[in-house]
């Protein structure tokens, strides 16, 4: 998990030349990744810096602090905009507090720019990369599988 998914990415690139093994991840603990080990460098410098990556390190724990009740409303976009109604824009230096939902869906994003960067890293290095959820929210809410096969 976090940093140590980033290392395995790193063998199975160094490796792949001395055999074609197909990879399967469970990806979780996003918020125990690293800068130094973290393979989607390249990819994702050319978008955020390093300080933004521990950032979203962080927030990616929001995609799995939350009961599984109401953790999707129907409507995510209205329930936004519901909210800004209500709370209004913030005053500089203002806290503002995000409804649960939210926070669920910004960790959600945080994971899934930390699991593109590992997916080009693995793609640049040759290898067809797909993810696929393979458990139901209700048994687990880490419940994401990166699957890679090098391109022969």
């Amino acid at each position: 998990c976090g940093g140590a998914t980033d290392l395995a990415l790193v063998s199975a690139v160094d490796t792949a030349g001395v055999t074609a093994a197909d990879l399967i991840i469970a990806l979780c603990c996003h918020n125990q990744c690293t800068w130094e080990v973290y393979t989607g460098k390249t990819h994702f410098l050319s978008h955020f810096t390093p300080e933004q990556f521990y950032l979203l390190s962080s927030l990616s724990g929001w995609a799995t602090c939350f009961h599984l009740d109401k953790i999707f409303p129907e409507n995510l976009e209205h329930e936004l905009e519901m909210f800004m109604k209500e709370q209004g824009p913030p005053e500089d230096g203002e806290h503002v507090i995000l409804p649960n939902t939210l926070k669920r869906h910004i960790g959600l994003c945080a994971k899934n720019v930390i699991n593109d960067g590992r997916a080009r890293y693995l793609q640049d290095n040759g290898f067809n990369v797909r993810f696929v959820k393979y458990v139901r929210d209700s048994i687990s809410l880490e419940n994401m599988a990166l699957l890679a096969q090098p391109v022969l």
